[in-house]
């Protein structure tokens, strides 16, 4: 008889992958825990958290466990990101399908978590920026990032590790775009994450253009500045 599996999104297929084998896991807002059930039924882990801020999605996490046969290996954790989850309990940290700022507010609140002993898997839904920019500032370190499609939209997914020297200064305009390693990973959709982020900021500059509130001109120079360094980066792309 065939084994039953789950078909995952883009999204977590591309965390799935990174996940090493028999990792201790725990994955923060888990919905209805589709990536812990996935790792059990393929044997990469052998026991989950699904954790979730939420009852309802940890119902529904229960459920699916249920279905697939797989409950008696997960644990069901109401937590605030990951407040309710100690150190020794895991070594791998899932924090997907959330805001950027999210996922900083709930490594703040965990600081343990900082520690090149923990492989974090983050998959920022916006502000990437800010969480890039803030992951610099901890020392946290981008090993891995990839670009991915999900019907016409792009996300981003990292591979993160503590313990690094934070950065002092400012990051680079591009890298506030992308981690390094996410422009050497030679991606297909890099030309057209460019092409999106250069829209984007134009369109933000002419708004700031036609502002008459005060304080403006530094925001517009400070975006401008981020466009250019895109610009030539898309030019290195062709």
């Amino acid at each position: 008889m065939e084994k039953k599996r789950i078909q995952l999104s883009p999204r977590l297929s591309c965390l799935r992958k990174w996940v090493p084998v028999h990792a201790r896991l725990a994955d923060v807002g888990t919905d209805h825990g589709y990536l812990p059930v996935s790792l059990l039924l393929d044997g990469i882990c052998q026991q989950v958290i699904a954790a979730d801020i939420g009852e309802g999605p940890l119902r529904n996490a229960k459920k699916t466990a249920e279905e697939y046969g797989v409950e008696k290996q997960m644990i069901f954790q109401l937590s605030d990101g990951l407040c309710q989850i100690s150190p020794g309990q895991v070594d791998t940290i899932v924090i997907a399908g959330m805001g950027g700022e999210t996922i900083l507010h709930i490594l703040e609140q965990a600081s343990w978590v900082n520690d090149s002993r923990y492989t974090l898997l983050l998959q920022p839904m916006s502000k990437v920026e800010i969480l890039r920019s803030f992951l610099a500032e901890q020392g946290y370190v981008i090993e891995q990032e990839q670009l991915i499609q999900e019907t016409r939209f792009l996300y981003h997914a990292m591979l993160v590790r503590g313990g690094g020297r934070p950065q002092k200064t400012p990051l680079p305009p591009l890298l506030r775009y992308g981690s390094q390693a996410l422009w050497d990973s030679g991606s297909p959709l890099l030309q057209r994450y460019c092409d999106m982020e250069i829209r984007r900021l134009s369109h933000a500059i002419t708004g700031l253009k036609k502002s008459k509130q005060p304080g403006t001109e530094r925001q517009r120079t400070k975006l401008e500045a981020e466009r250019t360094a895109l610009e030539s980066k898309r030019r290195e792309l062709i």
